[in-house]
């Protein structure tokens, strides 16, 4: 089959061109690469077989490189989300280590408050216990004191009023034995009703005033006598509980 000279220009044109370098690494055995460019030989089919299957090496070795240049991206993709991964782990570990450490310093403070607050509490019950024991230990030391007093003038109405009695019976038994002795004195030598049995200084009282006036007596068997002075001249005295002048 003859090919026109129109054509030979269209198949070249349609061959394609050498790849662009790739860079690779040094553990990689080199690539040899096989331009198509030249003058072709349209008239050795051999040659064109060999010409596609350089190419198509060539594509092999370019879709390799690229697949490798895309396994090395994936593996530094992979490598740098793992840090990345890492370091975000480290970074919650440790926000999570700064959160436990903040919590634990606040309920550290929290208790410390909290201890204040209760020994300020104790402080203000053992204040106010005190108190009342001191307002309870008064007011028994007033009571005591009270009783006491009642006592004591309980005494003193007692002893006044055995004084009282005392006085009385003494005055009683006095006047007991002052009868007693005038009886017997006038049984015994028959006085007269104008001996005088007993003088002296008394305080009167008379029923027609309330003032008590100071009056010298003489007592006989058969009155009372009542001077304002010692001296004897005018008095008053008592006749069987009448007031006489």
């Amino acid at each position: 089959m003859v090919r026109s000279h129109s054509e030979a220009q269209g198949r070249e044109k349609a061959l394609p061109s050498a790849p662009e370098p790739v860079t690779r690494t040094s553990s990689e055995p080199p690539t040899t690469y096989l331009t198509l460019r030249g003058p072709p030989n349209f008239g050795d089919a051999h040659g064109r077989s060999m010409q596609r299957e350089a190419a198509r090496l060539a594509a092999e070795a370019e879709e390799r490189a690229v697949q490798r240049e895309e396994a090395v991206r994936q593996a530094r993709i992979k490598e740098q989300r793992a840090a990345e991964a890492r370091q975000a782990e480290e970074e919650e570990l440790a926000r999570r280590a700064q959160l436990e450490r903040d919590l634990a310093r606040k309920a550290a403070a929290r208790a410390v408050r909290e201890e204040a607050a209760r020994e300020e509490e104790e402080q203000r019950m053992r204040e106010r216990e005190e108190r009342r024991r001191r307002s309870a230990e008064r007011r028994a030391e007033e009571m005591r004191r009270v009783e006491e007093w009642m006592r004591e003038e309980e005494r003193k109405r007692e002893e006044f009023a055995r004084a009282e009695e005392e006085l009385q019976r003494s005055a009683n038994e006095r006047r007991e034995a002052a009868r007693v002795a005038a009886v017997k004195r006038r049984r015994e030598s028959r006085l007269d009703d104008g001996s005088v049995l007993l003088n002296g200084w008394v305080t009167v009282q008379n029923s027609e005033s309330i003032a008590w006036r100071r009056r010298y007596f003489q007592l006989t068997d058969a009155l009372l006598r009542l001077y304002h002075r010692q001296t004897v001249s005018g008095y008053v005295f008592f006749f069987r509980g009448t007031i006489c002048s």
